[in-house]
């Protein structure tokens, strides 16, 4: 986790997308993420489910784990 304390404070990973996955919850500790994106399907700390699915969006996360730091739709 250190590791990516760097990527962090430097604002992370770049992303752009279009279209959001959707988070498929098949019980308390199982779920997975449904999409098509290599990149999106390997991100951490995200609730998919609670953005619109279309759209525009600029996404930040951490380089070794991961994590998202921040989601932005763009207009």
């Amino acid at each position: 986790m250190s590791t990516d304390i760097p990527s962090a404070l430097s604002g992370g990973q770049d992303l752009y997308v279009n279209e959001l996955p959707t988070r498929i919850v098949l019980g308390p500790h199982v779920s997975y993420v449904d999409t098509d994106n290599k990149e999106l399907k390997h991100l951490n700390g995200c609730d998919w489910n609670a953005y619109e699915k279309y759209g525009n969006y600029h996404i930040r996360y951490t380089k070794h784990t991961k994590f998202v730091l921040d989601i932005e739709k763009l207009d």
